[in-house]
């Protein structure tokens, strides 16, 4: 009996929106199909036609990948996959009928995903979801009545779910001032262990520190202070201040941001307006409680107006970060690493970025780079030293772009790296960068083009 060839691989049309959960990942075809992926061709398959108009959100809980999809009977309503075609299905018709309850994730913890939704009685309030329909139930009517949640910040750290809610306007400091006041909440996923607490000044940022919440605040009379949680009310407590007389001095507003943990420590930038050009830009570290001055970028040996200090991510217990300049072409940066301490804060090399603020991938971070005339944007890979920076894959030879608006669609799946790219002659498509081996950039349906090497 003559062998029979066996079939091609599926093909998905302009995939989109990866995520990767504990052993598949999922993305969008055409926008409409709904795809799965063990990160071989063989394991790519569609798991249904869906009505999804919001492909990126999505929330992936353990096993679980949540998101919303719309159907005549039910509106836009919570469904969920277990990367099965039999496990993608509605999880429950949280607004009944016609209406959408259009759920908008917030976090995930202990295989239980949290998200914001309008039952159509409650307003938008909080809710979890273990992927059953009696595992799916409003956490805490925050907003009693048919009034709505208002809420941000939304950082799990540790077994819990931190987030904000306004609290009205502080009381006029020394200056003058008033600043917005926000209650701290915390849930367990459970409805009592929804708790508020406390109140706190304007909240502009928080991270997960080591199973603990650390949050920039604003303070009066223009201090930043780090505050720490550990989801109990006497265990919310102030862990660093800072106060520089050159913040006061600033004609406008004044920012806290960028917080970032790396090496057990936490990383963020302030800067302010003083007349037509920013001023007071400087990187700070704090380490149990006391807050360093890193670099003062103003002060230093920096052009006259227009930097910023951005985009930040750990890079092997490291601070690998960016400083733009505005009155360079666009998009010129340096780029930056720092240990936290003034010393080890080094400038790494300089490029010109696309505006993808990179992702971190083992102990590299990779990013959209152009180099020069060359080279269009394409991915590049650095694990925060000069001599450890290079392209990942010129995918689209020459001065073409295969990441044409400079935004990394990806996702890290077990030991590959998946992510869009074009290389000129099939369109977008699904490639795959083994991590750990080190081998060859290669597209994920192999038929399509030729593996493509750094």
């Amino acid at each position: 009996m003559a062998a029979h060839a066996s079939a091609s691989p599926p093909i998905p049309t302009e995939p989109s929106h990866l995520l990767g959960a504990e052993r598949y990942a999922v993305f969008f075809g055409s926008s409409t199909e709904l795809w799965r992926t063990d990160g071989t061709a063989r394991g790519t398959q569609k798991l249904a036609n869906l009505f999804a108009e919001e492909p990126e959100n999505m929330q992936v809980a353990g096993e679980l990948v949540f998101f919303v999809n719309r159907r005549k009977t039910a509106g836009r309503e919570l469904w969920v996959t277990d990367g099965t075609a039999t496990g993608t299905r509605m999880v429950k018709d949280v607004n009944p009928g016609k209406g959408s309850s259009d759920a908008s994730f917030v976090g995930s913890f202990n295989n239980v995903a949290l998200f914001t939704a309008d039952d159509g009685a409650h307003g938008r309030e909080l809710w979890r979801s273990d992927g059953s329909a009696k595992g799916t139930y409003l956490l805490k009517d925050l907003a009693p009545g048919s009034g709505s949640l208002e809420a941000l910040h939304f950082t799990v750290a540790g077994n819990r779910l931190f987030f904000c809610t306004p609290a009205g306007d502080s009381k006029p400091d020394t200056y003058g001032r008033k600043y917005s006041l926000f209650a701290l909440w915390r849930t367990d996923g459970t409805q009592n262990g929804t708790i508020r607490l406390k109140t706190m000044y304007d909240v502009k940022d928080m991270v997960n520190l080591n199973g603990a919440l650390i949050a920039l605040v604003h303070g009066p009379d223009y201090t930043v202070n780090l505050c720490r949680s550990d989801g109990t009310r006497q265990g919310t407590v102030r862990y660093a201040s800072l106060s520089d007389p050159s913040f006061r001095a600033f004609w406008g507003d004044f920012y806290g941001m960028n917080l970032t943990v790396a090496g057990g420590k936490v990383f963020f930038s302030t800067n302010g307006c003083g007349g037509e050009q920013p001023v007071g830009m400087k990187l700070y570290a704090a380490d149990t409680g006391t807050i360093t001055l890193l670099k003062d970028y103003y002060s230093s040996d920096w052009r006259d107006n227009g930097y910023t200090v951005e985009i930040g991510r750990a890079v092997r217990g490291n601070y690998h970060f960016r400083v733009g300049f505005g009155n360079y072409d666009y998009g010129q940066y340096e780029s930056w690493r720092s240990d936290g301490t003034p010393e080890g804060t080094v400038r790494v090399e300089r490029y010109r970025l696309a505006d993808s603020p990179g992702v971190t991938v083992g102990p590299y971070s990779v990013f959209v780079h152009w180099q020069d005339s060359e080279t269009g944007y394409e991915p590049w890979i650095t694990d925060g030293t000069e001599a450890g920076t290079r392209m990942l894959a010129d995918i689209n030879p020459g001065d073409r772009n295969s990441i044409p608006d400079g935004n990394l669609d990806c996702t890290v799946l077990g030991n590959n790296f998946l992510f869009v790219a074009n290389d000129g002659m099939h369109g977008n498509m699904i490639w795959v960068w083994p991590y750990k081996t080190k081998r060859p950039v290669r597209p994920l349906i192999p038929a399509t083009a030729p593996t493509v090497s750094p």
